[in-house]
Order: C-alpha cells, then sequence, then structure tokens
C-alpha cells in the first residue's frame, strides 16, 4: 500500500492521477484526471439521497468512480487490476470490473453498433452501484461534448447511444433503485443528451 495513512477514496484519486498522467480528454486541452474527479464528486452527492444495498459501502462506490476508466484506458491491464486489488481492495476492483465495457476485448473491425450492443448488455446485469456510475459517468461525458469540438454526427451518434445504453442501467424492478435512478440520475442524463 502505498498511502497507508490516506482514507479510500484519496487513494482512489491518487491511483487515478498516477494513471491517467499526461493524459488529455479527446479533442479538450483539460487533463484527463478531471473527468474522473467530476464523476467521483458527482457520486458522492448523489449517495447522500441513496441507500446502497447491504453491505456496499459509500467509500467503496466513490473509489470506483474515480478508478472507473482506469483498467480501460490505461496500460498494462493486469498491472493496473493488481494496483486496484493491492491498494484500493476487491470491493472497488470487483466494481472497476462492472465498469469496463467489454467492447474493448472485440476486434477494431467489429462494427460500432455491435460494440454498443455488447457493452448495453453487459449493463443490464451490472450491480446497483455499477449502474450508478456509469449513468452519471456518460453524463458527464455528454456535458463535456460540444460542436466546437466535436463533429455533429459523431455528437448525434453518441447522444443515440447514450439513449439505447439508457434502458440497460435503469433495468431492475428494485423499487428502492428505480425511485433513485429515476430521482437523481436520470434528470441529468436526459438533460445532458
Amino acid at each position: 500500500d502505498l498511502y497507508p495513512t490516506l482514507k479510500l477514496t484519496e487513494k482512489a484519486l491518487h491511483l487515478a492521477t498516477e494513471a491517467h498522467a499526461g493524459v488529455y480528454r479527446k479533442n479538450s486541452k483539460e487533463l484527463y484526471i478531471e473527468h474522473p474527479k467530476r464523476v467521483a464528486k458527482a457520486t458522492e452527492e448523489v449517495l447522500k439521497h441513496i441507500n446502497l444495498p447491504s453491505g456496499v459501502r459509500n467509500d467503496t462506490v466513490i473509489a470506483a468512480a474515480y478508478a472507473h476508466d482506469v483498467l480501460e484506458d490505461c496500460q498494462p491491464y493486469g498491472y493496473w487490476i493488481d494496483r486496484i486489488q493491492n491498494e484500493l481492495g476487491a470491493d472497488v476492483l470487483k466494481l472497476a470490473l462492472e465498469l469496463y465495457n467489454p467492447s474493448k476485448n472485440l476486434a477494431k473491425s467489429t462494427p460500432r453498433t455491435i460494440k454498443r450492443s455488447v457493452d448495453a448488455k453487459h449493463y443490464l446485469n451490472a450491480s446497483f452501484p455499477a449502474r450508478i456510475i456509469k449513468m452519471i459517468d456518460r453524463t458527464d461525458n455528454l456535458n463535456d461534448m460540444n460542436a466546437e469540438t466535436f463533429d455533429l454526427g459523431f455528437l448525434a451518434l453518441y447522444a443515440t447511444e447514450s439513449v439505447h445504453l439508457l434502458s440497460a442501467l435503469l433495468n431492475t424492478n428494485i423499487e428502492s433503485e428505480i425511485v433513485a435512478l429515476h430521482r437523481y440520475l436520470l434528470p441529468e442524463y436526459l438533460k445532458a443528451v
């Protein structure tokens, strides 16, 4: 453990900052780490209003929000799995793995529609905490895009994909989850689309 005296969320911020060091957001002058910071902050705010399943701790979910793109965007994959496991623990790693889009494992030549379908199917079975983080992540991505820095065709495609992903993210028949997702996450998500 590189930071034995830090809280879990602080450790997660350090790890994500190291993993994304020197990387900028696509079509932006903003350092990439600002995105996980916003996702973690929004996750922390949402968690003030909802109840997580028994045994799931808020700091675990917030730590996973910081680390949500590490496995997807940083290489080598195995190195970061070990780092998350050793520094943030098995529960954070489990969430980070749930937030990994399985389409990343498909051939680059796989059509985008197939990739997004694979990802949507993956999120049908994701845990409630993973779906919370993913909705916040997607909302932040949508809010970060604009016609000055992205092609309008791509913006329309990403918004359409976001609408399709939404049905998977809202897939639950647990009343408390339905209320939480619709009250605290859906309005911002739809506003961003």
